[in-house]
């Protein structure tokens, strides 16, 4: 039995692969992080500082499932732009959306991942989880935009 096979049974949503205590992700090994040291500005902020992934028993960049209070919490589904491969979880893009909207939101991001997991995972939060305020799919296409409409948010807010 496979894991998707084992994950519908379960009524478990798809298990991104990554452990607790990883610190490189697939798309983020330190082959990469070698190379941008040598390419990036001096003042690059990972240069100094080491990249952070806090990740669930799921393998998810989120609290604990068992923790989350869905009614107030925005859902947000993608690649790894989403689970924010290569940042600290301060710089994902959830954790910068959470500061914006003042709710929390769920990362519910996997690095390789495609629009099938997304729909299958979608479901599965649907049939065994409690509704999410708002739930986003986000995907590469779809990145400069969501950033252009931050800094557009961002400016509102500031002034």
């Amino acid at each position: 039995m496979n894991i998707i096979d084992r994950s519908i049974k379960k009524n478990k949503l798809l298990h991104t692969g990554i452990e607790i205590g990883t610190h490189f992700t697939t798309s983020d090994a330190n082959a990469l992080f070698e190379k941008n040291l040598k390419t990036q500005p001096d003042d690059w902020y990972y240069r100094h500082n080491p990249v952070t992934y806090t990740i669930n028993s799921d393998g998810y960049r989120a609290p604990e499932f068992s923790t989350v209070d869905w009614a107030n919490a925005v859902v947000i589904f993608g690649c790894s732009n989403v689970f924010g491969a290569g940042v600290s979880d301060e710089h994902t893009i959830s954790s910068q959306l959470e500061k914006l909207i003042n709710r929390p939101v769920i990362n519910l991001g996997i690095s390789g991942s495609s629009i099938q997991c997304a729909v299958y995972n979608s479901a599965i939060l649907a049939a065994g989880y409690p509704c999410p305020y708002a739930v986003i799919q986000l995907w590469s296409v779809q990145i400069g935009l969501f950033y252009l409409l931050i800094l557009v948010l961002l400016i509102m807010v500031r002034g």
